[in-house]
């Protein structure tokens, strides 16, 4: 069956052709449920809570208990599991693919090293984190903090969550997801207790 868009689920990845007919292609335990659309061959492109892996044929899905699965796309086929954190509120994927960012809702970042599958590290920004992003310069790293959106620049193989390289501020929002455009100049971000998306350029 040809492949328009697939249908995560609490329990299944289903696959979708033109005619929105599906099919079960894998199961997941407790991903974030979501639609997005497959990407074509050869096409790179980074999903926001499932990003790609380097070469474009892998995907990062993070589940609730805290395991990060990494999957083939060409098979739905789980290759590898491992688990940097008890749980998984946000993942990102490094622009140059090689390290995935896990937040977990505790005010640590961890780095997993992905040719590993082993933690490089984390950045503590002293408050809950509820989103994560890098831009395409991978010059900083982005963190949703409640009504905050702040980024930390890159300093020695990781990110000083004490200097400021950006902050925006909304009274009354609580932010979560963020991502980038292709040419990193525009941040979007979603804001849950408005039911908004922030637009950041």
């Amino acid at each position: 069956m040809p492949t328009k868009w697939v249908v995560t689920t609490p329990v299944d990845r289903i696959d979708l052709d033109e005619a929105q007919q599906g099919q079960t292609t894998f199961t997941v335990t407790n991903p974030t449920a979501r639609v997005d659309r497959v990407p074509r061959p050869g096409e790179r492109c980074i999903v926001a809570s499932w990003p790609l892996g380097e070469d474009g044929r892998k995907l990062y899905a993070g589940t609730a208990l805290g395991t990060i699965f990494e999957i083939r796309v060409s098979s739905g086929a789980i290759v590898r599991q491992f688990q940097p954190s008890t749980t998984v509120a946000d993942i990102a994927i490094s622009p140059d693919g090689k390290t995935l960012f896990v937040a977990d809702g505790g005010t640590a970042v961890f780095m997993v090293r992905l040719a590993t599958g082993g933690l490089n590290g984390s950045v503590d920004f002293g408050s809950n984190v509820k989103g994560v992003a890098q831009p395409p310069t991978a010059k900083q790293l982005w963190v949703s903090l409640g009504n905050t959106v702040y980024a930390a620049p890159a300093e020695d193989n990781s990110f000083n969550p004490n200097l400021i390289a950006g902050r925006v501020t909304v009274n009354g929002a609580q932010f979560t997801r963020i991502t980038f455009s292709r040419l990193g100049d525009t941040a979007i971000v979603i804001d849950d207790n408005f039911n908004q998306l922030v637009i950041i350029k």
